[in-house]
């Protein structure tokens, strides 16, 4: 009897470095795009592995419509740090392999792809997910395809809140207040002064042309 107790659990020792591989991944992508724009995404471990053998996962991407940014050596997957990443042809299985017993959670790999060129929702999907020999559910990330939009031109009272012009509502200190006012004034004198000086150019002229035709200018 002692025997067969110690039996299961050696049993469920060894199985729990299994269910600790096992903690799942997440992709991670922007929310929009532009058409043709590149896509960066993420491959995040949700939560920290620690096992008996060196932490591995395998999954397939799946992007219908995307095309692949291939890396100089051919690949498209970069593993995060000493992981090494195995990438081959966009839809095809790819191998991340960290040759350690243990793995924070959080980003473990990184690729690229370009939008399509149709405007609507993209989905991009990391699927058949397996760390060791356990099936893990899928990971998918919604990307909105859209033509950029410039951002409206605001007056010099506006700010650009969340794309939109808004009033500036801020009350204005003693300071600005004064130095405005100042600067109104002195345009005003300004514009005065023009005023004066050109009614006395044009009074100059009629004058002149007065004298000539009374003969007084000789």
């Amino acid at each position: 009897m002692k025997i067969k107790l110690l039996i299961c659990v050696v049993a469920i020792l060894m199985l729990v470095p299994m269910a600790l591989a096992a903690q799942g991944l997440t992709l991670d992508c922007p929310n929009s795009a532009a058409p043709g724009a590149k896509v960066s995404c993420k491959i995040l471990l949700n939560e920290a592995y620690s096992g008996s053998g060196s932490f591995g996962a395998q999954f397939v991407i799946d992007a219908p419509d995307y095309k692949v940014d291939l890396n100089a050596d051919g690949s498209y997957v970069t593993g995060t740090g000493s992981i090494i990443g195995d990438s081959k042809v966009l839809g095809d299985p790819v191998v991340l392999l960290k040759l350690s017993k243990s793995q924070n959670k959080g980003e473990i790999a990184t690729f690229n792809l370009f939008a399509p060129s149709s405007e609507k929702s993209h989905l991009i999907t990391l699927k058949n997910i397996k760390q060791g020999a356990t099936p893990l559910a899928d990971s998918t990330a919604t990307v909105k395809v859209q033509k950029a939009v410039d951002p409206p031109k605001c007056a010099a009272d506006e700010t650009l809140t969340a794309g939109k012009c808004v009033k500036n509502t801020q009350d204005k200190t003693p300071q600005q207040k004064f130095i405005e006012d100042v600067n109104v004034d002195t345009s005003t004198q300004k514009k005065d002064t023009e005023n004066k000086l050109n009614f006395i150019s044009l009074l100059a002229g009629k004058l002149k042309i007065f004298f000539s035709e009374m003969g007084w200018n000789k």
